[in-house]
């Protein structure tokens, strides 16, 4: 429906007409996307590039608590002990991420 560099946003309603939802439909191909994406949102103002960033963080928060850095299966209940674990998960984490793109770059990590 769309070519590349090109974007559409139409408004419009979703379920039922007892629980309708206003809703934007975005469609949007941009340069350096390897397709367009076609969002249904009720953010007016939600672009690609923040939408690209927000699912960025949700995948790296997915990954902190269920993926491969299970921070929930720890069972630490105290706030203190869950932040200092938080911390070196998020720098395991950052870390891993910065060797990955290492490699595919083809560097050697320090």
């Amino acid at each position: 429906m769309i070519r590349l560099g090109e974007a559409f946003r139409c408004q419009g309603y979703l379920f039922k007409p007892q629980k309708r939802v206003s809703v934007e439909l975005v469609m949007v191909w941009e340069h350096g996307q390897r397709e367009p994406w076609c969002l249904v949102t009720n953010d007016r103002t939600l672009t690609a590039a923040r939408y690209a960033r927000r699912m960025w963080q949700e995948q790296g928060f997915r990954d902190l608590k269920s993926g491969g850095w299970p921070w929930e299966s720890s069972h630490l209940r105290h706030p203190d002990r869950m932040e200092r674990y938080l911390l070196v998960l998020a720098l395991a984490y950052a870390w891993m991420l910065t060797l990955g793109s290492m490699s595919v770059a083809g560097s050697t990590p320090i």
